[in-house]
């Protein structure tokens, strides 16, 4: 999903929150910057894999994946590796939770997280992915064994 989307899904989850349980200013941010920042692992992907630091070449390679990714059939996807995105998958998500069981600072982070791999799967289902790729990071290095680069 673009962060323009992001953005925007994680705003209106904020807003909501604050109607209803009316949390602070502070937790406000933090779970609204959680459910965009989780995303930087998209850039560390393209700053290890394409060796470059740029935010706009990151972007723009993401956008053009995506469109590429999606626009194929569902039988030739499989045919090529998924990226590894470290911080959308239970790897990542259960530790995080395990310190939101401890800190309330790390249960807003666990929060905007979650609601961003919330958005992310419905997204999927509109495409028909399987959710493995936001499930388990482990799952798709695995799956990823013998399939060819998509992007190069």
């Amino acid at each position: 999903m673009l962060p323009k989307y992001h953005f925007l899904f994680g705003f209106v989850f904020a807003l909501i929150l604050y109607l209803v349980f009316h949390p602070n200013f502070f937790s406000l941010a933090i779970i609204f910057l959680s459910s965009i920042l989780i995303d930087v692992d998209h850039y560390l992907y393209y700053i290890f894999n394409k060796k470059s630091l740029s935010l706009r070449k990151t972007y723009k390679f993401f956008t053009e994946s995506e469109i590429k990714w999606f626009d194929m059939p569902i039988k030739e996807r499989e045919k090529y590796k998924r990226i590894t995105f470290y911080f959308h998958g239970i790897e990542f998500f259960l530790p995080l939770f395990l310190l939101a069981l401890l800190s309330n600072l790390f249960f807003w982070i666990f929060l905007g997280c979650f609601f961003h791999l919330f958005i992310d799967l419905i997204e999927f289902s509109f495409y028909n992915e399987p959710f493995y790729s936001k499930t388990s990071q482990i799952y798709v290095y695995i799956t990823n064994k013998k399939k060819k680069e998509l992007v190069g």
